[in-house]
């Protein structure tokens, strides 16, 4: 089982910040976290050389997930609640809290 870190590192390339963590593993691999951010797992034996290349050659998957990530991500002034999606609207005249069915 791979040893959890919580001490991530990062560094901007092409104008994208990406965090990463240097572990015992083979390969590099590249995550979207639900935060919408880039997470690289790191080989120690991994230059940043090959990472740079590794992050050109998947920019279309990256462009994707982001894309993908926008779809979902709730704006401001939404809320899920039981698996439904609501508008928040703040009124300060309303004494009690209720939902609009619109």
């Amino acid at each position: 089982m791979a040893r959890q870190s919580s001490s991530l590192k990062s560094f901007i390339y092409k104008d994208e910040c990406y965090f990463y963590s240097k572990k015992r593993i083979k390969t590099l691999r590249l995550r979207f976290n639900e935060r919408g951010e880039f997470v690289l797992s790191i080989p120690y034996f991994c230059t940043f050389k090959s990472v740079y290349e590794f992050l050109d050659k998947s920019s279309s998957w990256m462009n994707e997930a982001k894309k993908r990530f926008e779809k979902k991500a709730l704006k401001d002034d939404e809320l899920i609640f039981l698996a439904k999606k609501y508008k928040i609207i703040f009124d300060e005249n309303v004494k009690k809290t209720y939902f609009d069915k619109d």
